[in-house]
């Protein structure tokens, strides 16, 4: 809901749209009463549809996090920061490297303390990064697409149409990803 105040900034009303505040049609001029009322000019207008496609942007990079969240919930902090080497290492114990303490450190240790074979670790890493990647480069499209069809919303309905899209079309990466 969009609010207009009076010249005091004492609310006056709210609409639920833009558009709906040009059919108001409230006096742009002084009319004499103190607490307007006053009509928003069409550059006010597009300051706040500006401020709402910023809005809407920042709502779609708000849930490109949460998605991405949702991907790394159940690991810390200390083993996400690692997961780059980590890739580096599988992928070059995957190529036939011999697995050694040196030159892959995270590896041995994780293969160390759970009980697997550096080789059966690495494919697993190397699965789990693979995943990871896809998700990001969906998120990151999808983050992309929604921007543009938001700068290219000319209304209400179409900023809308962008979110709801954007949602849509993550929810159901999402549930690609994750399955």
């Amino acid at each position: 809901m969009l609010e207009f105040q009076d010249r005091h900034g004492a609310v006056r009303g709210t609409v639920a749209k833009i558009e709906d505040l040009e059919v108001l049609n409230l006096s742009a001029e002084d009319t004499g009463d103190p607490d307007g009322p006053y009509r928003l000019a069409p550059t006010a207008l597009a300051l706040l549809f500006a401020r709402r496609r910023a809005a809407a942007k920042a709502a779609v990079i708000a849930e490109a996090d949460a998605y991405a969240a949702r991907l790394t919930s159940g690991y810390s902090k200390a083993e996400q920061d690692g997961w780059t080497a980590k890739a580096i290492e599988a992928r070059e114990i995957a190529l036939g490297a011999l697995p050694s303490s040196e030159r892959h450190p995270q590896i041995m240790a994780a293969a160390w303390f759970c009980g697997r074979s550096p080789a059966d670790l690495a494919a697993s890493v190397l699965a789990k990064a693979e995943r990871l990647a896809r998700a990001a480069g969906a998120i990151d499209g999808i983050r992309q697409a929604a921007f543009a069809a938001i700068d290219a919303a000319a209304d209400e309905e179409a900023l809308e149409r962008a979110l709801a899209e954007a949602r849509a079309t993550a929810e159901a990466a999402f549930a690609a990803v994750a399955a």
